[in-house]
């Protein structure tokens, strides 16, 4: 009944040596150094359980459970950390092209707008029979709705049978454009939900889907998939495509840094002959995506702290 963590806790009892490898080691802050360092020396410097490192150097809600980094938190852990750790950047030793960063803003309709703004207010959008039962259930309701999309559940029948209900075209336009805009290069799309998915099939019937076609790789990079499509969790880490293209398009982003790394890394890398990697991001202005996109770049702060933290150029190693 372990779960994996506490199956490496215990079988590190009996390994004498550890290297652990990561390409991003606090996708949520520090918090995340607790357990990767005491599988690297069993508790010695940040504590031997999780309860005495969050008391040591966080707050924890009572009633939320929300924990925060305490000030100084961050310059204490890693002073005691640093000397087990080592942080490398691609671009000390590997020559990559830039990544370009777009944010395509797409401006809801009015009568969308308003929709928007009651069903954040009230949590009801009454035009689509959706109701979110809290705040939290809300956030992602919002940002079906900047998709242009809602599911909607209907309890009258057993099993619940789940409807996709649409909402406007906003983003699909906008997605079209930019592979109007690509003027026959090949575009990787990240989608965040499956009606995204069914959208973009219909909207472009060529396009090519990773979870679909077991050759994807292999095409791709052939130059032969002129769409290509995959939900950034089942495309992220360790997949060389940069032989097939140059531009990347976020339909949807989402809320952990860990897949908006992995995934804006898979053109960027060795071999890549254009001259820079294209990200666009398709945010509905004035939206929880904006606020997504923010999360995003303040979370990848806090990963660049940890990073240059423990950083070593390879220059002056030399």
């Amino acid at each position: 009944n372990l779960t994996e963590f506490g199956v490496l806790a215990s079988a590190r009892k009996k390994i004498k040596r550890v290297i652990e490898l990561s390409g991003t080691p606090g996708p949520n802050g520090v918090f995340d150094l607790g357990g990767q360092i005491y599988l690297l020396d069993r508790g010695e410097r940040l504590g031997r359980n999780k309860t005495t490192f969050t008391k040591n150097y966080f707050d924890k809600n009572p009633f939320t459970h929300e924990i925060s980094e305490r000030p100084g938190s961050r310059e204490a852990i890693m002073a005691k950390v640093k000397d087990v750790m080592i942080g490398l950047r691609s671009q000390d030793y590997i020559d990559l092209p830039p990544q370009m960063f777009n944010p395509i803003y797409v401006n809801l309709s009015p009568k969308h707008m308003k929709e928007y703004r009651e069903f954040e207010r009230t949590l009801v959008a009454e035009a689509y029979d959706v109701e979110a039962v809290s705040r939290g259930v809300v956030t992602n309701k919002l940002l079906q709705f900047c998709n242009g999309s809602l599911y909607r559940t209907d309890d009258s029948v057993y099993p619940p049978k789940r409807e996709t209900l649409h909402v406007h075209d906003a983003k699909i336009n906008a997605l079209e454009s930019v592979i109007e805009e690509a003027a026959g290069n090949n575009v990787l799309v990240a989608y965040s939900y499956k009606f995204d998915k069914e959208r973009i099939r219909k909207r472009f019937p060529q396009a090519v889907f990773f979870d679909e076609e077991p050759n994807f790789v292999k095409l791709w990079n052939a130059g032969k998939i002129a769409i290509g499509v995959s939900h950034p969790a089942s495309i992220g880490h360790g997949l060389n495509l940069q032989h097939g293209g140059h531009i990347q398009c976020w339909y949807g982003c989402t809320w952990s840094l860990e897949l908006w790394d992995q995934f804006n890394r898979r053109l960027a890398r060795p071999g890549q002959k254009n001259h820079s990697v294209f990200i666009h991001v398709i945010l509905a202005r004035g939206t929880m995506d904006e606020t997504q996109y923010e999360v995003l770049q303040s979370k990848g702060v806090t990963q660049d702290a940890i990073m240059d933290a423990v950083r070593v150029r390879l220059k002056n190693v030399r």
